[in-house]
């Protein structure tokens, strides 16, 4: 089997945000992992960029409203598992990996998604496979995520 090509490792502000929706994604393009601590950002092409020019970097994460929801899906203190995690279940670009600290130690969390509702966090977050799921994820809002990335 091809080892799976890397995720490029941006800032969250460096990601493109997706659209703010009730439901799931019609097509998820390949993954970009956003890292909110990364100290020089990188994006990888996307489908609407010019062959050889990065996708125009604009920060859904960081861009979104506090009081939208997301889903976490998982957290590891091993970003590069998370980075296959994301890879392996075509997440693209509606995930983020966040850094956070837990217990004095680096922590990370894979987040999916830009939703303006409670509900409709919880409807695409039940609708993403079943190996996304499994690990427990749950909703919450991006300001409590942002407050655990900035150390609050």
């Amino acid at each position: 089997e091809p080892k799976p090509e890397p995720v490029a490792r941006v800032q969250a502000s460096a990601l493109p945000k997706p659209p703010t929706t009730t439901g799931p994604a019609k097509s998820r393009p390949e993954p970009r992992v956003a890292k909110a601590t990364s100290p020089k950002p990188t994006v990888k092409p996307g489908p609407a960029s010019t062959p050889g020019q990065p996708a125009a970097p604009v920060g859904w994460f960081d861009a979104a409203p506090a009081k939208h929801f997301t889903a976490q899906l998982i957290g590891s203190s091993n970003p590069d598992a998370l980075e296959r995690f994301v890879s392996k279940n075509k997440l693209g670009d509606a995930a983020a990996l966040i850094e956070t600290q837990r217990n004095g130690k680096a922590w990370f969390l894979v987040v999916y998604g830009d939703f303006a509702s409670r509900s409709a966090a919880n409807k695409a977050f039940s609708d993403l496979p079943l190996g996304v799921r499994k690990h427990g994820g749950w909703v919450r809002t991006i300001g409590e995520v942002r407050k655990l990335r900035d150390g609050g």
